[in-house]
């Protein structure tokens, strides 16, 4: 309330202005009610409080002893932070001015939800322009970042929905997570600079532009780079190696995507992304859980070199009716639930694990490739086809073929269902493993090999204990059978079958 206070002169031994002694904010701004037109910041690393600028004045200069700016925030709790906060905020200022000569280093914050439209006078001296720096200015259409900057930090332009334009230097080399989320009004094919080493997650979440070329140094996609963006085409180089978690999720707008020589797919990767309809994999070997959850455009799916599927990995893609399996798969968790997968082909490699819980199939073939399975097997029937109670899920039963020349060796899936009635296990199988048939109430089980398969634990199906489990067998292998360790005790339910 210096209402007659023209001028003021500041000493180069400042180190905190607009804050008081205990390093809280001054509530009221330190110039206040004054007649200060112009005012020069002093102090090599000075911390500015919130909203220093009056309402006269006209100009603020940054001295050329000033090595580093941060700016303080005031919180519901009385303390105070030191980032986030602008001195021109608020302020009729739409510049800021700097002293020729400058030693500025660092700034963090400086223009936050400032007025300005364009900065294109930032000082050469430059070397890192820290979070929140550019956030939240409305009215910001063009940056130009000066030549020797190396970093801009975390959120350094969020929510700039006008800025158009960043001239970058090419001393760049990081940007901070989120740096330009919601900036909605970038450019397709916003250029980046080649000198980008380090890149943060949700670098343009929230963007609308629909095409981008990712540079060619760049060796993966950060985690939720496009997360929600309105981006429908995208170019990425074989340079690239890792997709990120949640890179490409909420992306409606993105049709397809070819990935070549990646070999890492993180968790949601494209999950939402409903308008997404073919998806080619090369190189990948592991898809990540939830990756293309509900992706419910998705027709096609080309894989290679994937060795694991992980759960609901295409859970909800309702337009999805088939999916080929590579004989590389040496894992699969119940991935393909909420598909319109009615019919499916359990390819893999020799030994597979294989978690199907959930499925909603009315036929599954078991290839020949398969020397020993394992894992899971729980169907939970089609809910609203036809000859299925919403409220029971009873209906029509699920066939489990075993592909002719079937090689399997090694029985181990637990087939916890009551959709499957029977099932015939080809010749070659040596064993079975222990609670195969626990909770299933298969009736019928059809045994090819002439030599009892060993047995690991006990086979009894829920249905055994109804009285409606029956086990038929070559006839000429009944005898054995009915002797053999641990199938004796279902030697008065053997039967003999010709195969």
């Amino acid at each position: 309330d210096c209402t007659k206070l023209e001028t003021l002169n500041l000493p180069t031994s400042l180190e905190s202005f607009g804050l008081t002694v205990d390093g809280t904010y001054t509530r009221y701004g330190v110039l206040e009610n004054t007649l200060v037109t112009e005012l020069v910041l002093h102090g090599k690393n000075l911390t500015i409080g919130e909203s220093i600028c009056p309402q006269y004045l006209r100009k603020l200069v940054i001295g050329k002893d000033v090595k580093s700016i941060t700016t303080a925030i005031w919180n519901e709790t009385g303390e105070w932070i030191t980032d986030i906060y602008s001195p021109l905020q608020g302020s009729s200022i739409y510049k800021i001015d700097y002293e020729e000569g400058s030693a500025l280093e660092s700034v963090l914050g400086l223009y936050y939800k400032s007025p300005v439209q364009t900065v294109d006078n930032l000082p050469e001296s430059l070397k890192n322009i820290g979070e929140y720096t550019f956030a939240y200015c409305d009215n910001l259409v063009k940056v130009v970042i000066p030549e020797g900057v190396i970093s801009l930090g975390d959120y350094c332009f969020r929510n700039d929905a006008k800025l158009r334009e960043v001239v970058f230097p090419t001393t760049l080399v990081e940007l901070g997570r989120n740096c330009f989320e919601n900036c909605t009004s970038l450019p397709d094919n916003f250029p980046l600079p080649p000198s980008l080493k380090s890149v943060g997650s949700g670098v343009f979440s929230g963007c609308k532009f629909k095409t981008m070329t990712v540079p060619e140094e760049w060796t993966e996609i950060p985690a939720y780079l496009f997360s929600g963006s309105a981006i429908s085409s995208v170019v990425i180089p074989e340079t690239v190696k890792a997709v990120g978690e949640s890179a490409f999720r909420n992306c409606s707008a993105l049709t397809s995507v070819e990935l070549k020589n990646i070999t890492e797919i993180g968790r949601s990767a494209f999950e939402n992304c409903s308008n997404l309809k073919s998806v080619s994999l090369s190189g990948v070997e592991r898809i990540e859980p939830e990756t293309f959850m509900n992706c419910t455009s998705l027709t096609g799916v080309n894989m290679v070199d994937v060795r694991s599927i992980g759960v609901d990995a295409f859970y909800g893609c309702s337009s999805l009716t088939t999916l080929s399996l590579p004989n590389t798969i040496e894992k699969i968790y119940s991935c393909i639930g909420g598909t319109g997968i009615r019919e499916f082909y359990l390819n893999g490699a020799e030994t597979l694990y294989a978690d199907l819980s959930g499925l909603e199939l009315e036929r599954l073939v078991i290839s020949k490739n398969i020397r020993h399975l394992d894992g899971s097997i729980a169907y939970t029937g089609i809910a609203g086809e036809p000859g299925v109670s919403e409220e029971t899920g009873d209906g029509a039963d699920l066939t489990v073929e075993f592909e002719s020349g079937s090689q399997l060796e090694t029985f181990g899936t637990f087939f916890d269902s009551s959709w499957i009635k029977e099932l015939t296990l080809p010749a070659t199988i040596t064993t079975i493993g222990h609670g195969t048939f626990t909770q299933s109430t298969i009736e019928n089980l059809y045994m090819r090999a002439t030599v009892p398969p060993v047995l690991t634990g006990i086979l009894r199906p829920s249905s055994f204990w109804q009285g409606k489990f029956r086990i038929y067998v070559p006839t000429s292998s009944v005898s054995a059978y009915k002797t053999a360790e641990m199938w004796s005790e279902f030697a008065d339910i053997i039967y003999p079958f010709e195969f």
